[in-house]
């Protein structure tokens, strides 16, 4: 008995790997992944780009801004299934600016889009981005930058007021040092610089933007109200092409504890998203 439960655990064990290299052999079918370098104002911007090998024509095009941790490896439960889709996407790393670095994140994603526009496959009336976290928060000030070539933002589990970001973690030992480390001083000190790197401050100036906002409702690091607030703000600026998506059960990084993660339903939502602004359809 006991070796028939052990004979079938290591059989459902090597499924599952079996599947998932299946799954990973599927995503990669005709993709074409290649490591670029461009310029970013005083420094050079690190990415990749992902794309079918045979695009006949300019296709739509998706910068994605990730998180502090830059792991383009992390993210490509979503990158591949968008490059699957036919769209050009470009992950980027950022410059490696320690210290206040927000406002050089939007310098770094537009400095990614005039890059792009000098590929042949890219369509250039066709350029959205997409965000998670750190990259979340880039992406709503790239659409405040008034920068007219992004067509379309989705911005996930991103931090979209930077007072409240701080305060939220002030009685916490481990990680109130570490948002004081990266914005270099506290609200009270310099208000002025934490409302120019507050999204939910400049709504306004996305008015015209589409923009999908995805937040795990079992988010900690980044508290949900992020977004709902971010939502307001749009609606009350007169962007009517904003939408509030909150995935329940989900964390920062859409895991669901021993449940796995909901990233069938952020790539649902994120290429239908661009699907209906990118591709027109509806």
């Amino acid at each position: 008995m006991k070796r028939n439960v052990l004979f079938f655990g290591v059989f459902a064990f090597l499924s599952g790997l079996f599947v998932s290299y299946a799954c990973v052999r599927a995503q990669d079918q005709g993709l074409e992944i290649t490591d670029v370098t461009y310029t970013s104002e005083d420094g050079k911007v690190t990415g990749k780009i992902y794309r079918l090998r045979e695009i006949r024509q300019p296709a739509p095009t998706i910068v994605v801004l990730p998180g502090r941790g830059r792991d383009f490896k992390g993210m490509e439960w979503l990158l591949k299934p968008l490059a699957q889709k036919g769209y050009v996407v470009m992950a980027i790393g950022y410059r490696g600016i320690p210290v206040r670095y927000y406002l050089k994140d939007v310098e770094d994603a537009r400095n990614g889009i005039t890059y792009l526009e000098s590929l042949s496959y890219v369509d250039r009336s066709r350029i959205g981005i997409y965000g998670h976290s750190r990259g979340g928060m880039a992406a709503l000030m790239s659409a405040a930058s008034g920068d007219r070539r992004i067509k379309s933002v989705v911005s996930a589990s991103a931090p979209t007021d930077h007072f409240k970001s701080v305060e939220e973690r002030k009685a916490s030992a481990a990680h109130y040092p570490d948002r004081m480390g990266t914005r270099g001083k506290p609200p009270d000190e310099d208000p002025e610089y934490y409302r120019s790197i507050s999204a939910i401050y400049h709504a306004s100036k996305m008015r015209d933007v589409p923009i999908l906002l995805v937040h795990g409702a079992r988010d900690f690091l980044t508290l949900v109200d992020h977004s709902l607030s971010m939502y307001g703000a749009l609606k009350v600026a007169g962007n009517r092409e904003a939408r509030l998506e909150v995935i329940v059960g989900a964390g920062h990084f859409f895991e669901r504890g021993f449940d796995g993660y909901a990233f069938d339903e952020v790539i649902s939502l994120t290429s239908g998203w661009f699907d209906k602004y990118l591709k027109g359809k509806k």
